[in-house]
This record gives structure tokens, sequence and C-alpha cells, in this order.
């Protein structure tokens, strides 16, 4: 049997989940310091009263950020200030000034691999030796490429790549591993192969919804110095048969809510940890279930993780480190 830590040490109810509201709040803090408190004084491996106090406060900000589109377009530096100034776009811009300082500094101990969240689906990952990108989606990902050995990108829909950090990559000459981009590293249907040192990939493409395949999953074996440790990300599939493990899974990373049915895509897979994801798309508008694409709010994720019935069930937020 394998051991788990247990996350949700708290039993989250149905009428504590309700305190999630996309109402009025009164007397709450500033964004920068919810998030600060968020990854300093908190932890993904406890979801306690703190913790669901905070992302209870955060959602009352998500659910009124409209202008995320144009703070994506915009061009002047004092305007983006102006946007960011006690908004999610803050928070957003903050997550990644957070793995730009955190990257470099960080030692990663024989056995062990770290792993940033930065926002959707977007995840970098350190182990002892090496560091590489999966979906990295942000207005300026293209800074992380001093950090970065190499990408990851599991479709082409826009809020799983960056433009700017394909290119910018291709120019540091370092692949960028995708099934659309002709860049020499586009992948087959099904492939095997080792981007750095001893680090493992098996790729296969899979369906996003019933007709259409064109998700890459990424079954990444992160060495020897990890004692092999194996991250399963499925980016937005969609049919749980569909993904096939090779080796013992440590971190499967699904899309939460994209119809994967996820309590038979974790009995399959029987990771350790799930770290749900795709959760608060900025891209998508502010709506809840029923309404079509939304942005999947703190609640859903955390239902969802309940949902599943096993410990290791973990909702990141933007910017958190994670160490396994």
């Amino acid at each position: 049997m394998k051991r788990f830590l247990t996350i949700l040490s708290c039993v989250v109810s149905a009428a504590t989940l309700t305190v999630f509201s996309a109402g009025a709040q009164k007397n709450l803090k500033s964004v920068e310091s919810m998030t600060n408190r968020l990854w300093n004084e908190t932890s993904c491996f406890d979801l306690n009263d703190s913790r669901m106090e905070l992302m209870t406060d955060l959602q009352y900000y998500f659910d009124r950020c409209d202008n995320f589109i144009p703070y994506l377009k915009c061009n002047d530096s004092i305007e983006e200030k102006r946007m960011e100034a006690n908004s999610i776009l803050g928070f957003y811009n903050e997550a990644l000034n957070r793995l730009l300082r955190e990257i470099p500094e960080e030692q990663v101990s024989y056995g062990h691999i770290a792993i940033w969240h930065l926002y959707n689906m977007g995840y970098v990952v350190k182990t002892p030796k090496h560091c590489f990108g999966i979906d990295l989606n942000h207005k300026y990902a293209e800074k992380l490429v001093p950090y970065i050995e190499f990408l990851c990108i599991t479709h082409p829909h826009g809020d799983h790549y960056t433009d700017k950090l394909n290119k910018a990559m291709a120019d540091a000459g370092k692949p960028v591993y995708s099934n659309f981009l002709d860049n020499g590293y586009k992948l087959d249907d099904e492939a095997v192969f080792k981007p750095v040192g001893d680090i493992e990939i098996v790729a296969r493409r899979v369906h996003h919804g019933p007709k259409s395949n064109i998700v890459t999953y990424y079954q990444i074996d992160c060495g020897r110095d990890t004692r092999n440790k194996v991250i399963f990300h499925s980016g937005d599939a969609y049919d749980y048969t569909e993904l096939e493990k090779t080796k013992d899974i440590d971190l499967f990373i699904p899309h939460t809510t994209v119809g994967l049915r996820l309590r038979k895509a974790a009995k399959k897979l029987d990771p350790d940890y799930v770290l749900l994801s795709h959760v608060l798309e900025m891209g998508h508008p502010a709506k809840y279930p029923g309404s079509g694409i939304y942005r999947i709010p703190y609640v859903e994720a955390i239902r969802k993780a309940m949902f599943l019935g096993r410990e290791g069930a973990i909702v990141p937020v933007w910017g958190e480190k994670i160490i396994f």
C-alpha cells in the first residue's frame, strides 16, 4: 500500500463550503496580504480554516476581475501597475515573480522534487540536477527561459502555452515538445524520449473531447536523483480509459472539470498525489456550472478533491511551491 500524507486534515463540511460566495464580503484584506499569507502561512497539504478563509476572500476578487484580456494586451507599464493594484492581476504577476526568485535559489535534495504552480495547468519542476516546465502560460513566461532546460506543451489551446516563451526557448536552443509546433521537437501520436540526463518521458496523444484528439499527455520519470519520481500531466485529457501508465505514478495533474471522470482516472493511475488544476482560468468568464465555459472556482476544485475520496488530493494556488 502506498504511503500518503494527510491532506484534507480538517473535515470540510457542506456548511463550510458555503462560505465561498460571489456576494459582498466585509473587511477584506488586500490581495497582496492574502496571497503572502497563503504562500507563507498555509500549505496545500493542510486545508485548515485559515487557508479556507483566505481562498474564500480571494474568490471575491476573482469573481470581480473582468479586465484580464485587456491586461494581457496592455503594453504600458504604468497602466499595468494600476490594473494590478489590489487586484487578482497583482496575484497573477507576483506568482511569476515568486517563481523567478525561488527557482534559482532552491536546492533540491536527493530523492525529492520541487514543483511550482504558475497558472492554469502550468508547472515548473526542479530536481536535484534539472529543471523543466509543463504547459506554462503567462504574459511574461519568457522570463523563465534562463531556468528551464526544456518545455512540454499538452495541446494547442492558448491557455496552455505562451508564444513569446516558445520563441525565447528556440532562440536559446532549448527544446519545446508538443504535437503542433514544427520546431524539430514535434511529437508523434506516441513517443518515448530523454530530453536531458536520465529524465525519461512517455508521451501519447488522446482526446480533448469525444471527437477531438488534440491532447498529448506526458508521463515524466524525473530521474534517479529523485528516486525516479514520476509525474503524469494529462493536460485537458477527456477520457480516463486513454490514460495509460507504464510506471508507478507519484503525481497526477489533471484538468478539474474537462469531463474527465476524475475518480476513475485516479483509481486507474493510483498516484500518491493528485494536483487538481485548470482552476480559475482567467480567460474564461466568471460564471458557474450550468453556464458553459467558466472559471472553475476554488470551491468546486475542493469539492472535486473531496469527491476523489482519497488522501493526497491537492488544490494548489498560483505561485505555490510544493516539495515532494
